[in-house]
């Protein structure tokens, strides 16, 4: 039993938990999830019901995990844990070490149940903690005011990859000419969607959940380096391969080290597109990666 804080970590846990839960829920028969609420709690109260939990179970194998406005115990059933035990024991130890707390558990997840669900309904920004906490967030919170109920039903709308037989594509460029000659040229072949700034990227991003992305570095409300990042936050499996009329060196060099997957140069040409479809797996249910 372990105390997980670093958001970005906490983030990869959720979505690896959530993938193997979709994927095999026979396996977590044993298994418990159960939400603390600390909505109320300063960051050290909240770090100290998280250490209680981890006390009182000690000998149990699972992670505790201090999310925004909760604590959130992933423990399995045998060893002889037993629910309404820890429950007792939590809250006699919560009332002599954190004095004023209100915390109670608001809702306990068990097997045969969907965990992505589960944590909406019980946790505000649940998912991803590693947006909600990236350094470009209250940027990106000011381009899309509604980020955080796109982001919250993202762990649902990504599913919608699983078991595809062509990848779905989005082409993001404000030149009206270039998404009608890339529309023409790929929409008989593969679904596709198109944006014409980083706002609406986004938002299209987290509500269709393209497989692959061809990006334009520059967009007017915001240069596509740094919509590469943000998107890296909450997609890491998604191929982003930008495209820019610059492709000077300097210029493919900041595309990949911002997170980019490839590097197209204007003018182009069909091929260009393909060589990087031409090399997408489809994604199984429960793959972390492809």
């Amino acid at each position: 039993m372990h105390i997980a804080t670093d958001k970005t970590k906490i983030d990869s846990f959720l979505r690896g938990l959530n993938c193997s839960v979709s994927a095999d829920p026979a396996c977590w028969h044993d298994w418990y999830a159960l939400i603390i609420s600390a909505a109320a709690l300063e960051e050290t109260q909240k770090n100290k019901v998280a250490a209680i939990a981890r006390a009182l179970l000690k000998d149990c194998d699972g992670t505790v995990l201090c999310l925004n406005d909760a604590v959130l115990v992933v423990v399995e059933k045998k060893d002889g844990f037993l629910y309404p035990e820890f429950v007792s024991s939590l809250w006699k130890e919560m009332a002599s070490n954190v004095p004023q707390t209100d915390s109670h558990v608001i809702a306990v997840w068990e097997e045969n149940q969907e965990l992505s669900a589960f944590l909406e309904r019980h946790i505000d920004r649940a998912l991803p903690t590693a947006m909600t906490m990236h350094a470009g967030y209250p940027a990106l919170k000011s381009l899309i005011p509604h980020i955080d109920r796109l982001l919250a039903a993202w762990m649902l709308t990504c599913k919608n990859r699983y078991g595809r037989k062509q990848p779905h594509i989005m082409i993001v460029d404000d030149d009206p000419v270039t998404r009608h000659i890339l529309t023409h040229s790929l929409k008989q072949d593969y679904p596709l969607v198109t944006a014409q700034n980083a706002s609406e990227a986004i938002e299209k991003h987290l509500l269709f959940s393209p497989d692959i992305i061809f990006l334009d570095i520059g967009l007017p409300d915001c240069d596509g380096l740094t919509l590469v990042d943000y998107m890296r936050q909450y997609d890491p499996q998604c191929r982003i391969v930008m495209f820019s009329s610059n492709g000077y060196l300097d210029n493919r060099l900041q595309a990949f080290t911002a997170g980019a997957s490839g590097f197209i140069s204007k003018p182009f040409n069909r091929q260009a597109f393909e060589r990087y479809i031409s090399g997408w797996v489809p994604q199984e249910q429960g793959e972390a990666a492809r």
